[in-house]
C-alpha cells in the first residue's frame, strides 16, 4: 500500500501546487498581496497535508509583534516553505538561493511571490539581498531564512550561515528561532516514498535586540542554534514515541 499511497501524495500535492501558480497568475491583478494571504496560507496547508503531515504548532504566543522578524528554521525538504506559510500566521517573504529562481515553475513562482534571491558566489549580490529584505522588515514583512542555506542530508542540523543573524542586527529587528521536527520522517531527501505522520513546529521565544546586544555575530548564532537543537531534540523524542505507539 505504500507505493499507492505515495503515488496519490505526489498527485494531489503537484495538484494542489498548479492551483497555487494559477491563483499567482491571476490575483496579484486584482489585490495586494496582504489581501489573498488567507488563501495562499489555507493552500499551504492543503499541500503539506497532501505530503502526510499532521501538523502541531506550538509556541504561536512568541509572535505577539506587528513588527518585521526574522524568521529563523531548520531545512528539511522542499515542503518546508508550504508547511511554515501555511501554519505561522505572519506576513512573510523568502530569502532563497539566488539559483532556485532559474528553476521551471518555482522560480516563476517564487518572483512572483517577492520573495527576495541571495547569491553567495560573492561580489555585493548578498549585500543587495540584505538590503532588499531590510527594506522589507522596515515595510512591516517578516522575512523567513533557512540559515543551513540548503536541506539536511541525514535528518540532523547542518551548520548555520551568519546572514539571518546578520540582517536582524543591521535591522535591529526580533529574530524568532522556529524549529520543525517529524518532517524528515513522512517525506526525506533523495526519496520519493511518503511516510504520513507528526510533524511539530515550535515557536521559540523570540530574540529582540535588547536580548543579542553587546554579542557578536558568531555568539549570537551560536545560542540560537544551540536553543534550537534543545527544541529540535524534545520534538524528536515525542514524536518517535507516537510514531511506535
Amino acid at each position: 500500500m505504500r507505493p499507492l499511497r505515495s503515488a496519490w501524495a505526489w498527485v494531489s500535492g503537484v495538484a494542489v501546487f498548479a492551483l497555487m501558480a494559477l491563483c499567482m497568475v491571476f490575483l496579484p491583478v486584482f489585490a495586494r498581496p496582504r489581501a489573498w494571504d488567507s488563501i495562499a496560507k489555507a493552500l499551504s496547508r492543503l499541500l503539506a497535508s497532501c505530503f502526510g503531515m499532521k501538523v502541531r504548532v506550538r509556541g504561536l504566543e512568541n509572535l505577539d509583534s506587528t513588527d518585521g522578524m526574522v524568521l529563523v528554521c531548520n531545512h528539511v525538504n522542499l515542503v518546508d516553505p508550504f508547511l511554515l506559510y501555511g501554519h505561522v500566521p505572519l506576513f512573510f517573504r523568502g530569502l532563497e538561493q539566488a539559483d532556485h529562481f532559474s528553476w521551471p515553475v518555482w522560480g516563476w513562482l517564487s518572483r512572483r511571490f517577492d520573495n527576495i534571491p541571495l547569491d553567495r558566489s560573492g561580489g555585493g549580490s548578498t549585500a543587495g539581498a540584505l538590503r532588499a529584505a531590510g527594506a522589507a522588515l522596515a515595510a512591516g514583512t517578516s522575512i523567513l531564512v533557512f540559515p543551513e542555506g540548503h536541506r539536511t542530508r541525514d535528518g540532523g542540523f547542518g551548520a548555520f550561515h551568519r546572514g539571518a543573524f546578520r540582517l536582524a542586527a543591521r535591522q535591529g529587528a526580533t529574530l524568532v528561532p522556529i524549529v520543525q521536527a517529524g518532517s524528515w520522517e513522512v517525506f526525506r531527501k533523495g526519496s520519493l516514498g511518503i511516510r504520513p505522520g507528526p510533524v511539530e513546529l515550535t515557536v521559540l521565544p523570540p530574540w529582540p535586540r535588547e536580548r543579542y546586544a553587546g554579542l557578536d555575530e558568531s555568539a549570537f548564532l551560536k545560542l540560537v542554534r544551540e536553543e534550537m537543537l534543545g527544541a529540535w531534540a524534545e520534538s524528536r523524542e515525542g514524536i518517535a514515541r507516537s510514531r511506535s505507539g
